[in-house]
């Protein structure tokens, strides 16, 4: 089992506003939305970037590729996922799905009960490129929200989904996780990430 360093990207909204689908075609929009960003996910929400100190968050199994690009004309980074095995949900890991990113035990504590939105920036690959996004949001312990399959675009947009996290009795011991899959046929086709964000509702 081979282990990446790696960095998540997420963004989100204005308070209380949707989150819109940006279309990303420089540097500065990315710069622009990052900030913005920044300002409003709150203390309980996570942000995540490609940058080089959180490298060691992010986990890549076997037959699955990943390269590290900076945008042009600026300095954001992004990575191209290619998975080369086919979507299994038999495996007993979540994290052996796909590209995956464990957030903290305390994201299940305090979301517990509660909707959860999580969104992710992505595009086509430049290269063997997948027309899809397969995204997974896992409690790892009490439920999941299945994999949600979203249509790329040639600009990065953000794209996002809701999951209500359970609510078990005994409480939670496990943490959640974020699974990324970039071709369910398991042909080797690719997508690009800048970012991804968890945000309670």
């Amino acid at each position: 089992m081979r282990t990446i360093l790696l960095t998540i990207v997420v963004c989100l909204a204005a308070a209380g506003a949707a989150i819109a689908a940006w279309s990303l075609n420089s540097a500065e929009a990315v710069d622009t939305l990052s900030a913005d960003v920044r300002k409003v996910i709150g203390p309980e929400g996570a942000l995540v970037t490609f940058a080089d100190n959180d490298f060691q968050r992010w986990r890549l199994p076997q037959h699955h590729r990943m390269e590290r690009f900076v945008l042009a004309g600026g300095d954001q980074k992004y990575v191209r996922l290619t998975s080369l095995d086919k979507l299994n949900n038999k495996l007993a890991k979540w994290g052996d799905r796909g590209l995956s990113f464990v957030l903290p035990l305390e994201f299940n504590k305090k979301t517990s009960g509660r909707q959860v939105e999580i969104g992710v920036i992505a595009r086509k690959s430049k290269s063997n490129p997948s027309a899809n996004l397969s995204l997974a949001y896992a409690t790892q312990q009490a439920g999941n929200s299945g994999w949600k399959k979203f249509v790329l675009t040639d600009a990065f947009k953000l794209y996002k989904f809701t999951y209500t996290v359970p609510a078990p009795g005994t409480g939670y011991k496990f943490p959640p996780i974020l699974v990324v899959h970039s071709d369910p046929s398991g042909k080797g086709h690719a997508i690009e990430l800048m970012a991804a964000y968890f945000r309670p509702l």
